[in-house]
């Protein structure tokens, strides 16, 4: 029986619903597939009088996404066009297949300290697609002989949760 993101995982001798139990009964949930138990919140709920529960109610987040290691450092052409893809799109992994990720680059770690717009902002030398992981050139000129080697960190989240990768 599913209830918002857990479930109960046991049956107590009251049923399944942990609503109706006895004192010194005991029910045990545990979160659903993609999502874990969130701090300060107990799995087991034991019944000390009427109406009245040991524990901190569990409430479940999901599952920070997953981003397996990159092997090698992805290349671009120096003087890549905006738009120009680097590498594969980066894919991570979630516990539950109807999360999805979200992509992002930290702006700390997108600007190469030269390239301005008309306002002195410093634009970013790379954008990533929300959706889809993959990295482009934005629109900064990638000028090797200045910069021969850019690192970015990338973020994807789910549900409020991100896990960074560089």
């Amino acid at each position: 029986m599913l209830i918002d993101d857990f479930k109960v995982s046991t049956t107590c001798n009251s049923g399944t619903q942990c609503d109706t139990m006895y004192t010194g009964e005991s029910c045990e949930f545990d979160c659903d597939d993609g999502y874990v138990p969130a701090a300060n919140t107990s799995k087991t709920s034991t019944c000390i009088g009427d109406d009245e529960y040991s524990h901190n109610a569990l409430k479940c987040q999901p599952m920070p996404p997953t981003i397996p290691a990159i092997e090698s450092p992805f290349e671009v052409e120096e003087r890549s066009k905006p738009g120009t893809f680097v590498g594969l799109p980066i894919e991570g992994i979630t516990g539950n297949a109807e999360q999805t990720i979200l992509w992002y680059i930290d702006p700390s770690t997108n600007n190469d300290g030269a390239t301005k717009d008309g306002l002195g902002n410093y634009l970013p030398v790379f954008r990533i697609g929300i959706c889809d992981g993959q990295i482009k050139v934005a629109n900064a000129l990638l000028d090797f002989a200045k910069k021969p080697t850019y690192r970015i960190t990338v973020i994807g989240k789910t549900d409020g949760l991100d896990v960074a990768a560089s």
